[in-house]
């Protein structure tokens, strides 16, 4: 497990990680009927880190354990990278930008 230090995760290079994500819907119960599913993706800065595994993560049950392997590589100086964790829902079809 790796704990923030002053605010930012440290990974040491060359090793593999994996980043987990509990999800819990308060409003969900045995009745509360079908709920669309949401999918979230995990994106990385490369070339520092390295996804090892599907970056999306689909939210589609009223609790779970999600999770998602990265690797850092081998830096010669101290690096910063970026975790990145956003909505990755289709756009509508008015948003799409279409070419002839």
């Amino acid at each position: 497990m790796v704990r923030p230090d002053q605010g930012e995760y440290r990974f040491h290079p060359g090793r593999d990680y994996e980043f987990r994500m509990f999800h819990y819907d308060p409003d969900a119960d045995e009745h509360s009927g079908e709920k669309h599913s949401e999918l979230l993706r995990f994106d990385v800065s490369a070339p520092l880190l390295t996804l090892r595994s599907n970056p999306l993560l689909i939210i589609d049950s009223p609790y779970d354990l999600k999770s998602v392997h990265f690797s850092t590589g081998e830096p010669n100086r101290r690096e910063y990278g970026s975790l990145f964790l956003h909505s990755d829902q289709p756009a509508d079809e008015a948003d799409l930008v279409r070419f002839s």
